[in-house]
């Protein structure tokens, strides 16, 4: 198998009745009903009754790691992924060994990545070559640096300015078109005039954070929300209040949807300046609370 095998989903190959199989085998459901349970979509999920204890058991069983931290390590979730410690390499023997699937077809069979892909003419050989080149890493670890991923993202240690300048002065486009390419959010991207720069000289101006951690305060990831305190009334209320627009329009603005984003045009400072004034949370803690 190839090396980059890491980077795959599993693709309509992956025979559903094999996993049934498998399933019914350790008894974790008592059937699988597609629409409701498929298991690697990024859409349907596990369904209720699918319980996490078995599933622990049988990680455990195999040894893929240690304990399932839910938050951590959720490995069937469109959320949380295969921790850093849940190594690919395991992952894919246990499903050979299973006979899940034949092989890690990475364009057609991204474990790791939701819906934004590699755009095709960026080889992923290529991606590792320049990484390796560079010194950027010592390795492509997946839970950290996952470049495309919609939740994985490059680690702290990656810089924007680098990367930026890797890829043109290879040529792998033209530009850093972030509607098209962006690569830190799936599928909010930073509006084309909202620069990285001004967003992270932003967050210190604000003490927001100390340094632009992208794994753990990603500020325009689709992943972190407006933790479960944060009222959605509330935050309408408080828009109109102050103006900042003239309505929830839910197509642009939509706050807890996973797509639909507050629109650019919602500035940071404002909305930082409202939560504080109206004691919302104590600080602006990206991960639990992150708005956009």
């Amino acid at each position: 198998m190839v090396g980059h095998e890491w980077f795959s989903r599993i693709c309509s190959s992956f025979k559903i009745r094999r996993l049934i199989a498998l399933c019914n085998e350790h008894r974790i459901h008592s059937r699988f009903d597609v629409r409701r349970r498929m298991v690697l979509s990024r859409t349907h999920r596990i369904c209720s009754s699918f319980k996490i204890r078995r599933l622990i058991a049988l990680c455990n069983e195999h040894r893929i790691h240690s304990r399932f931290d839910v938050r951590r390590r959720m490995v069937l979730s469109r959320t949380h992924r295969i921790c850093s410690s849940f190594k690919i390499r395991r992952l894919i023997a246990l499903c050979n060994e299973h006979r899940i699937h034949s092989r890690f077809d990475v364009r057609r069979r991204m474990v790791l990545s939701r819906t934004h892909r590699i755009c095709s003419s960026f080889k992923i050989r290529r991606l590792i070559a320049l990484c390796n080149e560079h010194r950027i890493h010592s390795r492509f670890e997946v839970r950290r640096r996952m470049v495309l991923s919609r939740t994985h993202r490059i680690c702290s240690s990656f810089k924007i300015r680098r990367l930026i300048a890797l890829c043109n002065e290879h040529r792998i486009h033209s530009r850093f078109d972030v509607r098209r390419r962006m690569v830190l959010s799936r599928t909010h991207r930073i509006c084309s005039s909202f620069k990285i720069r001004r967003l992270i000289a932003l967050c210190n101006e604000h003490r927001i954070h100390s340094r632009f951690e992208v794994r753990r305060r990603m500020v325009l990831s689709r992943t972190h929300r407006i933790c479960s305190s944060f009222k959605i009334r509330r935050l309408i209320a408080l828009c109109n209040e102050h103006r900042i627009h003239s309505r929830f329009e839910v197509r642009r603005r939509m706050v807890l949807s996973r797509t639909h984003r507050i629109c650019s045009s919602f500035k940071i400072r404002r909305l930082i300046a409202l939560c504080n004034e109206h004691r919302i949370h104590s600080r602006f803690e990206v991960r639990r609370r992150m708005v956009l």
